[in-house]
C-alpha cells in the first residue's frame, strides 16, 4: 500500500490522511505515508492511544469524533484527550449551524443526498439487496431498508412514533 501511494503521489507530499478503519494498527502505515514535518492522520476511534514507536515523531494523530457534535467533549475514558478543549467545545455550535444549513439546502433543492434505492421488505429485503450488489445493480447507489416494513416486527408504534 505504501509503495502504491508513493507512486501515485509522484513528487507530491501528503500532509493529511483519514483512517476510516482505525483498528489493529491501521493508522501506523498511514502515519508513515504523510510528511514527517507536520503530517496529520485523522482516526475515527477513540479507543487507542496512538503512541506506537513506528509513528514518525513529526506526525500528529487526530480524532474525528462525531460525539463532540453532541457533547462538546471527548469521552473521559478516551486515552488521548484534545489539546484544544475550546475547539472541541465549539463543535456543538458548529453542528447546530451546519445541519440546519444542510437541511435548508435540501429543502430548497440546491443540495441533494446520495442516490439510493429503497429495497422492499425491511430487513427481509437484505438478501435481495445482497443479490443486487453481487449482480452489479448497486453502482452509485446506496440501499435503504425501512425497518418498519420487516414482517413480524409489529406495527409502526414499535418504532418511536409517539402519535
Amino acid at each position: 500500500m505504501k509503495a502504491a501511494v508513493k507512486e501515485a503521489l509522484g513528487p507530491l507530499v501528503a500532509f493529511h490522511a483519514l483512517d476510516a478503519i482505525s483498528s489493529r494498527g491501521t493508522w501506523v502505515p498511514l502515519a508513515q505515508m504523510v510528511s514527517p514535518n507536520g503530517g496529520e492522520v485523522s482516526v475515527v476511534s477513540g479507543a487507542n492511544a496512538y503512541d506506537e514507536a513506528d509513528i514518525p515523531e513529526g506526525v500528529r494523530i487526530k480524532y474525528v469524533y462525531v460525539g463532540t457534535a453532541h457533547y462538546g467533549a471527548y469521552v473521559p475514558t478516551m486515552p488521548k484527550q484534545p489539546a484544544d478543549k475550546e475547539a472541541v467545545e465549539s463543535a456543538v455550535e458548529f453542528a447546530y449551524v451546519f445541519f440546519r444549513y444542510v437541511s435548508r439546502l435540501l429543502a430548497k433543492g440546491t443540495f441533494e443526498g446520495h442516490p439510493y434505492t429503497v429495497v422492499a421488505g425491511g430487513l427481509g429485503g437484505v438478501e435481495k439487496g445482497l443479490q443486487m450488489l453481487k449482480a452489479g445493480e448497486s453502482r452509485g447507489k446506496k440501499f435503504v431498508y425501512k425497518i418498519e416494513e420487516t414482517e413480524g416486527l409489529g406495527d409502526s408504534e414499535d418504532f418511536g412514533d409517539d402519535e
